[in-house]
């Protein structure tokens, strides 16, 4: 009786593979690189518990980061959102020990746990497939690209680009096709690089994509945001960290720049009241400057002053005392001649 007891318990707490729960099924990763996995869930989970959870046996896997408790362990972070249904974990600084299968599982009270694996495989050589960034950022009207690396075993596999779970929207290297958004290209040089270009990117191209080649997958993740209205569309690669922007302003725009103040690449055109300011500043570090000199200068022609007057007194002091010491030398003498004389007469 015990022992069925505890196998129905079991049956009760966990059923992976239910489809209400989606992920890439195989990934390699090249190792000291870091990669994010997305992992779609049903509009019945939206409240409930992720976790990602490590092991082959899913009843014997170890649960590495979950949502209800701080959401990083390590160089392994879980991220959940809601409004798009899925839930994120980042892997970085990745090695070969961490190959394995994994889990994206959700937490369900007095039910069976949902869940999906995929295998990750973490190689020192080159990946299967891999791509440098798999998250980017793009502008409405521009475009992004991404440049994947692929083995050799993968050299004459079917090359597929989808939205993440969506087969309809798959397109295939080689061909120049327009999905239900935006037009996309898939050039493959067969040398091992296979480059996808998105463009005319709208709003709502924001979410997962990924490449397939053979069994092999890699997600990543376009976010597209709002045009500025001075600029126009940029282009953004996945070998890059930077994105490039130009920006053109029209006739009027130039115009108004005399007046409000526009930079450009190259120029940047001051308003008014920039420059006021910066004549302003230049003449208060002058008159500081000069204010300061005539303070020194002050100073020093009153010490010139102090010690002439000093100097000369003390030329007088010195005279004056010499002129005193004559003077009784030549009483002396008088009286001494006159006492003499009276001597004499006596």
């Amino acid at each position: 009786m015990a022992p069925l007891l505890f196998l129905l318990l079991f049956l009760i707490t966990v059923r992976p593979g239910v489809q209400s729960v989606k992920t890439v099924s195989k990934l390699s990763v090249q190792s000291g690189r870091s990669v994010t996995i997305p992992c779609l869930y049903d509009q019945e989970y939206k409240d409930h518990v992720k976790y990602w959870c490590k092991g082959g046996q899913w009843n014997h896997c170890t649960t590495l980061v979950r949502t209800d408790i701080p959401q990083r362990a390590g160089y392994v972070s879980i991220t959940d959102n809601p409004t798009q249904q899925l839930f994120t974990v980042t892997m970085s600084y990745l090695q070969e020990g961490d190959s394995d299968y994994y889990w994206c599982a959700v937490e369900i009270d007095w039910a069976a746990d949902d869940g999906a694996y995929l295998s990750l495989t973490v190689t020192r050589d080159s990946a299967g497939l891999s791509v440098w960034n798999n998250m980017v950022v793009g502008e409405e009207g521009g475009s992004v690209s991404f440049q994947y690396r692929y083995s050799d075993s993968l050299k004459d596999s079917e090359k597929k680009w989808c939205r993440i779970l969506d087969q309809s929207s798959c397109l295939t290297a080689g061909r120049t096709q327009t999905s239900q958004h935006a037009s996309v290209l898939i050039r493959d040089d067969r040398r091992g690089v296979l480059t996808v270009t998105v463009e005319r990117l709208e709003r709502k191209d924001t979410g997962w994509y990924w490449c397939t080649a053979g069994e092999e997958q890699f997600p990543v993740h376009i976010t597209v945001k709002r045009k500025p209205p001075t600029q126009r569309p940029t282009t953004t690669t996945t070998t890059s960290t930077s994105q490039k922007q130009e920006c053109l302003p029209s006739t009027t725009q130039q115009t108004a720049a005399l007046t409000s103040g526009l930079c450009t690449d190259d120029t940047c055109i001051p308003n008014g009241t920039e420059e006021n300011s910066n004549h302003r500043t230049v003449s208060s570090v002058i008159l500081h400057v000069l204010l300061k000199s005539a303070v020194a200068l002050v100073y020093f022609i009153c010490t010139i002053i102090a010690t002439l007057k000093i100097w000369t007194y003390c030329k007088q002091i010195r005279g004056g005392a010499s002129e005193s010491d004559g003077g009784r030398k030549r009483r002396r003498k008088r009286w001494k001649e006159e006492y003499v004389d009276a001597v004499m007469e006596m």
